[in-house]
């Protein structure tokens, strides 16, 4: 595929942009594969690989700036990054655990107009701190510093979002997680993820388990009731679907940034290292190119997604009805496994 028709559709940019010295990140999030390849561990972008992405870009309107992948890594290179975007036009989004509090908002928003951050999202799974420090990898990070961060964008007008990722260790946490969010700080903006790609090739890490289909719908549908009770906005993925949802779904309608409006970068000492679908170059990494390519593998859209059945652990597989994953039977019911990441959303 043409590079230029491609790049020119891209509306929304996900930026990862390096570790600044470290081998990882500020975390160790048991469950990241956001991490740059490990050649790129120590490597920080330039400012001239932003402009580089501003020109490629020519229709981008927002920039979701991580570092690799918490900004806490590095919050003064985000903060030029977000500027130089900001100078251009651009509306920036920031991503963080909570790391080192507010000093990191601090670093982070210097010299920005506020009206320009679209939102501060916070990488919070849950509220147990024993489970929390596992998950993040790191003893450091507490509550009270998130409620700081918190605190501290309030006071400044910028929108705050939490963003959990529920694996079967936490899979019972969402309903504690959004009350005490919503009941101290008022906050009523959730996105929630399906740990799923994350524990591709790490099995042996039981707790990124998935969790299983009958439990994954009983949690969507938890989730829906408690958006509507609190009149929350919410994103709440679609990973199994029921046989009576199947008979419905529209496979031709499912959203995919395959060549879509989404670009993921990872800024590189010798590329700029993109993909349009962080799931598929996890398992094949022939589909990550450099901005600078004339041709751009993609999946064939005719076909369905070959890699959603990765997506889940290798004991879900075990019971499903082709070993692969694609259709699993619970209590006598069935399950279709659909692809997490990108398809259709339901939104409140």
């Amino acid at each position: 595929m043409n590079s230029k028709i491609l790049l020119n559709n891209v509306t929304d940019l996900t930026l990862y942009t390096g570790t600044n010295g470290r081998k990882y990140c500020t975390c160790k999030c048991i469950g990241c594969t956001q991490r740059n390849d490990e050649d790129n561990y120590a490597y920080q972008g330039n400012i001239k690989q932003i402009e580089k992405i501003i020109r490629k870009l020519p229709n981008l309107k927002n920039a979701y700036l991580l570092g690799n992948p918490d900004v806490s890594v590095d919050p003064e290179f985000c903060n030029l990054a977000a500027n130089k975007f900001i100078e251009n036009g651009k509306k920036v989004m920031f991503s963080t655990s909570g790391f080192n509090g507010v000093e990191t908002l601090k670093k982070l928003t210097k010299n920005i107009d506020l009206s320009k951050i679209e939102y501060v999202s916070l990488s919070v799974d849950t509220i147990n701190e024993d489970k929390l420090k596992k998950l993040k990898g790191n003893k450091n990070i507490t509550l009270e510093q998130i409620d700081e961060v918190i605190n501290y964008c309030k006071k400044r007008k910028i929108p705050v979002k939490i963003q959990p990722t529920l694996w079967r260790i936490n899979q019972d946490d969402y309903q504690e997680l959004i009350e005490y969010f919503y009941k101290k700080h008022g906050l009523n903006w959730y996105t929630f993820h399906t740990g799923s790609f994350e524990a591709i090739g790490d099995e042996k890490i039981d707790i990124l388990k998935h969790i299983e289909p009958e439990k994954s719908v009983e949690i969507r549908e938890k989730l829906i009731r408690i958006a509507q009770k609190y009149n929350l906005k919410m994103n709440i993925p679609k990973v199994f679907i029921t046989e009576e949802e199947y008979d419905l779904y529209d496979n031709s309608n499912t959203y995919c940034r395959v060549g879509g409006r989404g670009l993921q970068i990872w800024l590189t000492r010798d590329a700029l290292k993109c993909t349009f679908c962080p799931i598929l170059t996890k398992v094949n990494k022939n589909y990550f190119f450099n901005i600078d390519d004339e041709d751009i593998k993609l999946l064939n859209p005719k076909l369905d997604c070959p890699i959603a059945n990765n997506c889940i652990s290798n004991d879900l597989k075990q019971i499903s009805e082709d070993n692969k994953g694609n259709i699993i039977f619970q209590n006598n019911k069935k399950y279709f496994n659909i692809c997490r990441y990108y398809s259709k959303k339901i939104k409140y």
